[in-house]
């Protein structure tokens, strides 16, 4: 064999140099030998030659440039006809086999669109970067109490002064505190917005600049300093059309006027999504109170810093702080957090598990393919044969096979997309409130890259797949009968993938029964209220029209008369029973506050307690029990006694011994405040997290200026009935004061399930589709084998194997893919049992009753599954099958 033709055929383009050489050498030793011939002398000749023919190097480069083009425009040619000659057929060949390329494209569809939607998901809350110059510098700086176990919560202004004044590792940092305010607009209802209040540089820790106007100046954020705002781009879009004539105008928020100084480039919606106005945060260092832990610490880490280096300084800044006003920060450690992954966390593991999930149901409808694939690729012996026995070669067959491949997925990723397209929907539909939060899922361009990149992998391993099962192809056999030995010797790896689908449904099923329990672990939580036909609506007070002096705090009686003008013209509505006004509604977290009981000496390891803000009515209103003593009455207000009701778990850890009517606590000042009474738990920190310690006090008693309170009302009639009601009374009270977020408390108790509930679901489908993938691959393996043995099983017949003997065999065929996968599937469950028991509520991870459950079920449905191959198999007639044969 000449190799040198060999190689020139596999890569021509490297074989042009020496061609060249060897022409142009073979041209000047003809001329010469013809010159010899004629009398002349060698090496004349040559001189001769060499003189006329001109420089071989400069002769050489010329032809090899054309021959280079010439090979290229060649190359190029045959390529393109061989794929457009292959994908020709390819597609002849999905039209030959309509069913058969209908199954193939609608399992891989279902496969890609699935995995594509939740891929929108986690790219659009995880994966997306932030809006900001070098977003991975960014952090938030939270405090921890170690004597209530918290992690994030905010710091104090002095702290945020003295982190400024201390801290090397950050280059720049800033305040930020989530608010809401009026916006009033003539001739219109009033607007809530959500407003952020910063300090003024936070455009530079961020890194972006203004597309119209300017950013806060440096004094702007001091108290008493200039009513100024900046909008954020949607909300500029949204209420003023984009005018870039906004700026410079002014705005009525909160019953003031302030001058719209900037718009904020798009995207920017700091510090979470929605928020649609910036107002600087009024706090300096003369304002500014230790005890009073309110504001959001963010700032960018300096040149050469890491988030473990500001971790540690924070640490020590804090244990400082901690020496320096043990009043105000006993207990009070740094948590540093990666800006990119606040609120995220959470999501996190959700999302991920989801996504292995879809992941997991992609790779069992690409098994089920592939089972088809080698049933389809046994029975194209013959072709194949014929196609090598007219010449094509190895690289032919294999180029056909990637056309073929690359088709199909390529049409499958069409349809998946367009699946897709309606998965996002649906997800959309189910994402709990704090997902949606942190990103809207889209096909955008990473979407649509994912998703054909999953189709051009896909495409290349259904290439292979027939490639290597044809690599041993019997010509002579295939071209005598059309048998070939490949379908015996396919049909092990067949059952080992229907096995592996049947453990990988195994994972899933796992997975969706853990969640279920969860959920309904969750439904059956008492919350500590009744949440039935409860209506909640949120309000905000403009403060500029609610004088309120802390020096007369708590003689607020503008404040004071509107709680009651509210509760009374609420309560009057037809079909309100009872009407209350609360700070934070009863699945609202609140804040916490630090405590002295009377008699004992203050204690900083105690903790802070939970405080709920209420009026007089409330308890009644959603529903919580009154275990001891009394509630607020309209008695209770700033000219009498100070009171507090606690709850039974503030009881139980503070008033060990039964005593806590009459005992006094004090906070917010120097006296003492009277316990009248003990209320069951309300669940404020989620369905999932015990209730903490809480305290009630009176808003007529306490009254509080500025930020979201809730109207609740329980009714008689169904409670969104009475949202309109709602809205025009609170109009009639004070057409300034807007009101927003209208829902049933029945709903808001199913918002704290949302996450476990979305996982429930997207999970549960997925296990179901893996689920009915799994048992048609044992039908579809089982019954391919029945076809395929008729002969034999007509020949055990005929030597006297009764028809239970022929389903018995079958039966058990299909029982052993579904013990392997089962074992499998179970071992695999167990290994990602840890991933799954951050989402568990009340439910064991590793329960052996839902294990052995799964497998059970699993084991008769696969079962069942064999059943309609066995009967085929037994109902075959020995006469028939010889006789064929």
């Amino acid at each position: 064999m000449d190799w040198r033709n060999v190689w020139r055929g596999i890569f021509p383009r490297r074989m042009i140099e020496p061609d060249v050489r060897d022409e142009i050498a073979f041209h000047l030793e003809e001329r010469i030998r013809e010159l010899v011939a004629r009398g002349w002398s060698e090496d004349e000749a040559r001189r001769e030659v060499l003189a006329r023919f001109g420089n071989v190097e400069t002769v050489e480069e010329a032809c090899r440039t054309y021959d280079a083009q010439r090979v290229d425009r060649m190359t190029w040619r045959m390529t393109m006809e061989g794929w457009t000659r292959d994908l020709a057929l390819a597609v002849r060949s999905m039209r030959r086999a309509p069913g058969f390329a209908a199954v193939v494209v609608l399992t891989l569809s279902l496969g890609i669109g699935a995995s594509t939607a939740v891929f929108s998901v986690v790219e659009g809350v995880l994966l997306r970067p932030l809006p900001y110059e070098d977003p991975q510098e960014l952090a938030i700086v939270w405090q921890n109490d170690r004597a209530t176990g918290t992690v994030r919560e905010p710091a104090s202004p002095s702290d945020y002064f003295d982190y400024v004044d201390r801290s090397t590792r950050f280059e720049a940092l800033g305040m930020v505190f989530a608010s809401q305010a009026v916006l009033s607009r003539p001739g219109s209802r009033p607007l809530r917005v959500a407003t952020a209040e910063l300090s003024a540089g936070i455009d530079d820790i961020l890194g972006i600049e203004m597309q119209a106007g300017r950013a806060f100046l440096p004094g702007e954020d001091t108290y008493g300093g200039p009513a100024v705002v900046i909008l954020a781009d949607g909300f500029w879009r949204n209420e003023f059309g984009a005018d870039p004539e906004v700026v410079g105008r002014t705005l009525v928020v909160d019953g003031s006027p302030h001058e719209v100084v900037g718009i904020l480039p798009p995207g920017v919606e700091f510090p979470a999504p929605g928020t649609e106005l910036w107002r600087p945060i009024g706090v300096d260092r003369a304002t500014a109170q230790r005890q009073s832990h309110w504001t959001t610490v963010v700032g960018r880490l300096a040149d050469g810093s890491t988030l473990a280096d500001a971790q540690a300084e924070m640490t020590r800044i804090m244990a400082d702080l901690e020496a320096e006003y043990p009043e105000a920060n006993t207990n009070r450690g740094a948590f540093v957090e990666r800006l990119a992954d606040v609120g995220r966390a959470d999501l996190a593991l959700t999302l991920w598990v989801l996504f292995g999930s879809v992941l997991t149901v992609l790779l069992i409808a690409c098994v089920n393919v592939a089972n088809l694939l080698l049933a389809r690729g046994a029975a194209r012996g013959r072709e194949l044969a014929v196609l090598s026995a007219v010449g094509a070669g190895r690289s032919d067959l294999v180029r056909r096979f990637l056309a073929e491949g690359l088709l199909m997925a390529g049409v499958s990723a069409v349809g998946g997309i367009v699946l897709a397209a309606l998965g996002v929907e649906v997800l959309l539909a189910l994402s709990p409130p704090e997902l949606l939060a942190l990103g809207e899922p889209g096909l955008n361009a990473p979407v649509l890259g994912f998703a054909m990149g999953a189709a051009l992998l896909i495409g290349l391993g259904f290439a292979v797949l027939p490639a290597l099962q044809n690599r041993r192809l019997d010509l002579q056999a295939n071209l005598k009968d059309g048998r070939s030995g490949v379908a015996s010797a396919s049909m092990p790896v067949r059952r080992l993938l229907v096995a592996g689908q049947l453990g990988l449904a195994v994972v899933l099923l796992v997975g969706a029964a853990l969640l279920m329990g969860t959920l309904r672990n969750l439904q059956a939580v008492d919350p500590g209220f009744r949440s039935a036909n409860v209506l909640r609506a949120y309000f905000t007070l403009p403060d500029s029209r609610y004088p309120s002096s802390f020096a007369d705090y708590p003689d607020w009686p503008v404040i004071q008369q509107f709680n009651r003008d509210v509760m009374r013209e609420m309560a009057a509505l037809p079909g309100v029973q009872s009407a209350a006004i609360a700070f934070n509604h009863p699945l609202e977290r609140g804040f916490t506050n630090s405590f002295q009981i009377e008699g004992l000496a203050y204690d900083p390891s105690q903790g802070e307690m939970t405080t709920r803000m209420v009026t007089p009515g409330y308890f009644e209103t959603v529903g919580v029990r009154v275990l001891e003593g009394r509630v607020f009455e309209e008695t209770d207000d700033a000219g009498s006694e100070g009171v507090v009701v606690i709850n039974r778990r503030a009881k139980e850890r503070y008033f060990p011994d039964g005593d806590a009517l009459g005992r006094g606590i004090r906070f917010w000042g120097p006296t003492y405040r009277r316990v009248i009474g003990v209320v069951e738990n309300e669940r404020v920190h989620g369905l999932t997290a015990e209730p903490p310690p809480a305290m009630y006090v009176s808003l007529l008693q306490s009254p509080q200026r500025g930020g979201q309170l809730s109207i609740l009302l329980r009714t008689e009639v169904p409670p969104l009935s009475l949202a309109e009601s709602v809205r025009s009374t609170m109009a009639r009270i004070d057409a300034e004061a807007p009101v927003y977020g209208v829902a049933t408390m029945e709903e808001t108790v199913r918002e704290a399930a949302a996450r476990e509930r979305f996982a429930t679901v997207v999970l549960g489908v997925f296990a179901a589709v893996a689920l009915f993938l799994a048992v048609l691959g044992v039908h579809g393996v089982l019954s391919y084998l029945v076809a395929q043995r008729s002969h034999e099983v007509g020949v055990r017949m005929a030597l006297g194997a009764t028809r239970s003997d022929v389903v018995r065999r079958v039966v058990e065929q299909g029982a052993v893919m579904a013990g392997l996968g089962i074992a499998f599937g179970l071992a695999a469950a167990l290994a990602a049992s840890g991933l799954l028991q951050g989402l568990l509520f009340g439910v064991d991870a590793v329960s052996p009753v839902l294990y052995g459950g799964v497998a059970v079920g699993l084991g008769i449905v696969a079962l069942a599954a064999s059943a309609l191959p066995a009967r085929r198999a037994a109902s075959v007639d020995p006469v028939t099958a010889l006789r064929g044969d």
